[in-house]
């Protein structure tokens, strides 16, 4: 109940002191409402570096996070530091609007844990996943819409460890010693593509992903699933869709927000409009409006086919764990305040 707790202890300490039914039904709705007051609190994610305090590191910290977000334009930014470097925290993410790669003492996904082994073996949830020289599948990192590395001595993309040369990437001016890398191969975080492949799970995926034919600008992978549309199995099997010219298409990020990401879609051709976010349980998606199956796109994100024209891609999460922790709260509260109303009329 972290700062409730005097609150509860008063309201259950006067409850059994007195003992009176009347008094029960109200501490029980007293107790009620502190704990909806504190769930709704603790849903907003407070996070501190154990450095922010000082005023340095403070300003370093904002300086890197200008730079980073100034390169990124709209892409991700992928954290290469020690856990606790005075400049740059590895959860950089949860201290500011960047969207950031990687972290620490993050949970992880069993499709996400296959990733991250691909980019960095050893990573864990609490060494920090971070992108190793001897990683395998490097290519990964322009799914994940990963444009500007920042990267502080201690981290393994520090200009001195160094070593993946198979990455293009171009040095950008360094921030309070932090290095600073673009990778202009990235894909966009919301992008359209034509083309599309099926395979049976995500090591299929990205075994398809980091090879050296596959453009992810023209094609993605799709893995297989019970709902998946029936447009897009039929075409999996007719010839490969003519090439579209970039220019002919809009694939935009309309809106964010933490439980509703919007896209703006305008493609002269069917297609699937990806979404470079991961693809977990509980997400919803409509296409103007109307409910639509996600499509597990590129190993773990999101997609979903979209026909020709313009069109509002809308995806909302509504798991159903929360549905059903509503329904109870609701009943449980009516049922407070029946059996509450029904005690104070024995009473009097």
């Amino acid at each position: 109940m972290r700062g409730r707790i005097v609150a509860v202890a008063v309201v259950l300490l006067v409850f059994a002191i007195f003992r009176l039914r009347w008094l029960g039904a109200v501490c029980g709705v007293v107790l009620a409402v502190l704990l909806f007051v504190d769930l709704s609190k603790a849903s907003v994610n407070h996070y501190g570096h154990p450095f922010s305090d000082a005023p340095v590191s403070y300003a370093a910290h904002n300086r890197a996070l200008r730079a980073a977000k100034g390169q990124a334009l709209g892409g991700r930014v992928l954290v290469s530091a020690h856990l606790l470097h005075d400049a740059l925290s590895p959860n950089i993410g949860m201290v500011s609007s960047v969207p950031a790669v990687g972290g620490a003492y993050l949970p992880l996904l069993k499709a996400q844990g296959r990733w991250w082994q691909e980019l960095g073996p050893g990573a864990t949830y609490a060494s920090g996943l971070d992108v190793s020289p001897q990683g395998r599948g490097l290519g990964l990192l322009r799914y994940m819409a990963a444009r500007v590395f920042l990267a502080a001595e201690g981290g393994a993309l520090a200009q001195s460890e160094w070593s993946l040369d198979g990455l293009r990437r171009r040095v950008a001016p360094s921030v309070d010693e932090l290095d600073l890398y673009v990778y202009d191969g990235a894909l966009p975080r919301a992008y359209w593509v034509p083309g599309w492949r099926l395979v049976a799970d995500e090591g299929a995926a990205i075994r398809l992903l980091t090879g050296e034919d596959f453009d992810g600008r023209k094609t993605c992978v799709i893995e297989q699933r019970p709902g998946l549309p029936e447009a897009v199995a039929a075409a999996c099997a007719a010839e490969s869709p003519s090439p579209v010219p970039p220019q002919a298409v809009c694939c935009v990020l309309a809106e964010e927000l933490p439980e509703r990401v919007t896209l703006q879609v305008d493609a002269p051709q069917p297609g699937i409009s990806v979404l470079a976010d991961t693809f977990t349980p509980g997400w919803r998606a409509t296409v103007d409006g109307v409910g639509t199956p996600i499509l597990r796109t590129n190993g773990m994100f999101r997609g979903v086919y979209t026909p020709a024209g313009k069109h509002t891609v809308v995806f909302v999460y509504r798991p159903l764990w929360f549905r059903l922790g509503l329904a109870l709260s609701v009943g449980t509260l009516v049922l407070l305040v029946f059996w509450g109303r029904g005690v104070l009329q024995r009473g009097s």
